[in-house]
């Protein structure tokens, strides 16, 4: 990848980050985000849905995980493993404690049991967290790939949600050949269907 564009997603980065940590009324504007994605026809119709453990300035989502819970489908949740996000199936909050970076993520005597692991393949719906997006479906996350290489593997079908504030939206952010457009932007005011543009190999569509 050019120098020239790790710089401007570097910049975009650091701007957008600011950005977030400044939101105000971030609970109100995390609980109508949350509201609005689960109206989402594909999340309604999936029978397993994977969200996120917010940390720091992240849209919130600690505190809906019971209502998640609550709807009887398999609720996932990830943890950071080597270089590879690993996905928990979450039967209650209290599996849930202090792990890497200090987020919230499954106890480790049961994420070693076999049957609490999820494959990528098996997710329907994924909430996925972001620094930055774009109108486009473009997602600017922390810089370590992780999110990257999880889209990598799911099913062409599954559907991928940004969570974001309305301040966390750029005009556009610059792209690579692995970054994969979300079908979903869900902000506190708007749901947004970014315009897909073409498919990968896989027939997932990307930019």
């Amino acid at each position: 990848m050019p120098n020239n564009v790790i710089q401007r997603k570097r910049q975009l980065r650091d701007m957008a980050r600011q950005r977030r940590i400044a939101v105000d009324e971030a609970d109100e504007k995390s609980r109508l985000i949350f509201a609005r994605a689960l109206q989402l026809p594909e999340f309604l119709q999936a029978r397993v849905a994977m969200i996120y453990v917010h940390a720091g300035s992240e849209v919130r989502t600690q505190a809906f995980l019971p209502q998640l819970l609550a709807t009887g489908k398999t609720i996932a949740v990830p943890w950071c493993e080597a270089d590879e996000l690993q996905i928990f199936h979450l039967r209650a909050v209290d599996e849930l404690a202090p792990g890497m970076y200090n987020i919230l993520e499954p106890r480790r005597e049961l994420r070693e049991r076999a049957e609490r692991r999820l494959p990528p393949q098996a997710l329907d719906v994924i909430f996925a967290p972001g620094v930055a997006f774009d109108p486009q479906g473009r997602r600017l996350g922390q810089g370590r790939g992780y999110y990257d290489r999880l889209f990598a593997q799911v099913r062409p079908d599954a559907v991928l949600v940004g969570l974001l504030y309305e301040a966390q939206m750029l005009p556009e952010i610059p792209v690579e050949e692995h970054d994969v457009q979300l079908h979903y932007l869900v902000t506190e005011t708007a749901l947004l269907t970014p315009r897909f543009t073409r498919p990968n190999s896989k027939g997932r569509s990307t930019l």
